[in-house]
C-alpha cells in the first residue's frame, strides 16, 4: 500500500500473483517518486524486484533471479541504490558471493568482485565519491579483510588486512570508520581511522585480556577430510600446561547453519 501524506489516500499495488509468495524487503530507490519491492515465491527459489511510481502505483520488473535451491533473503539488504539510480548487489550466480553493479533500467553493467572467494559483507556506498566498502575471505576462508572500490575508475584497494578478522562500522557520510580486528589468539581490538585510511585514534588493544588468554590457552587450526575429499576447517584450544601424554574432557561444538563459521 502506498499513503499518501497530503490527500490522506491509501492505494493498493497490484502486483502479480504468480509467485508472489513473500515480500521480504521494501525499500526507497535513489528517485523520491519510486521504491523497489522484493518477492519471493513460496519455495523461495525465485526472487524478483519491482521499480513502483507512488503516484500512479504502476510498476515495472526490474530484476529477476533463479536459484535451484533457495535464494537467501538476507542478501537484500545488501542491495543499495546510487544517485543515477544504478544499484549494486550481490548475488551467487557464478558459485560464489559476489558484487554486481546494474544500470537503472535493471541491464547488468559489470561485475564488480570475481574469483573463488565470497563477499562476506557490504557496509554501503560513498555516493560522494562513488566508491562502495565491503568485507571479503578474499585470501583464506579463514579471515576477512576490508576492501574499497571506485566505481569510477573500476578499481579495487584494500582497507585493512590484518592477519585475522577484520570488520568495520562507518560514519553515516563514510568520512570516518572503526575497524575492529581480532584474530586466533587476539581478542578484538578497536581502532578508528578518516576516508584517507589515516589513523585518528588508537585503543587499548585489549593487552589486559590478551595478556590473560596467552598466559592460560592456546588455539590452534586445523582441518579434517571429509567424506568427498573436501578440506573442512576447525579450531581446538587447550591449556597452556597441556600434556599430551594425558586424557582431557572435549567439549565439541559443531557447525550447525549455513553461513557461520562458528
Amino acid at each position: 500500500n502506498v499513503y499518501d501524506s497530503y490527500y490522506k489516500t491509501i492505494k493498493k499495488v497490484d502486483l502479480p500473483k504468480d509467485d508472489t509468495e513473500y515480500i521480504p524487503r521494501i525499500t526507497w530507490t535513489s528517485d523520491p517518486e519510486t521504491f523497489a519491492v522484493f518477492t519471493l515465491n513460496k519455495q523461495q527459489k525465485i526472487m524478483r524486484m519491482y521499480q513502483i511510481n507512488c503516484k500512479s502505483q504502476l510498476f515495472n520488473l526490474l530484476y529477476e533471479e533463479r536459484e535451484e535451491q533457495w535464494f537467501d533473503y538476507k542478501s537484500l539488504k545488501h542491495i543499495h541504490f546510487l544517485p543515477d539510480n544504478k544499484f549494486t548487489l550481490l548475488s551467487e550466480r557464478d558459485g560464489f558471493r559476489h558484487l554486481y553493479l546494474y544500470n537503472a533500467n535493471g541491464i547488468l553493467n559489470h561485475q564488480i568482485t570475481n574469483g573463488n572467494f565470497d563477499v562476506t559483507d557490504v557496509y554501503g556506498v560513498d555516493t560522494l565519491r562513488n566508491i562502495i566498502y565491503y568485507q571479503a575471505a578474499k585470501k583464506n576462508c579463514l579471515k576477512r579483510e576490508i576492501y574499497a572500490y571506485d566505481l569510477n575508475k573500476n578499481k579495487e584497494t584494500i582497507v585493512q588486512e590484518e592477519n585475522g578478522w577484520n570488520t568495520a562500522v562507518f560514519s553515516t557520510d563514510f568520512s570516518f570508520y572503526e575497524h575492529q580486528y581480532s584474530s586466533l589468539n587476539k581478542p578484538t581490538s578497536y581502532n578508528w581511522f578518516n576516508a584517507k585510511n589515516k589513523q585518528i585514534r588508537a585503543s587499548d588493544e585489549n593487552a589486559v585480556l590478551t595478556e590473560k588468554i596467552e598466559k592460560k590457552y592456546l588455539k590452534e587450526f586445523f582441518s579434517i577430510k571429509n567424506e568427498t575429499g573436501d578440506s573442512l576447517f576447525a579450531w581446538i584450544m587447550k591449556p597452556k600446561n597441556f600434556d599430551p601424554n594425558k586424557k582431557y574432557p572435549v567439549v565439541v561444538k559443531i557447525h550447525g547453519a549455513p553461513e557461520t563459521q562458528i
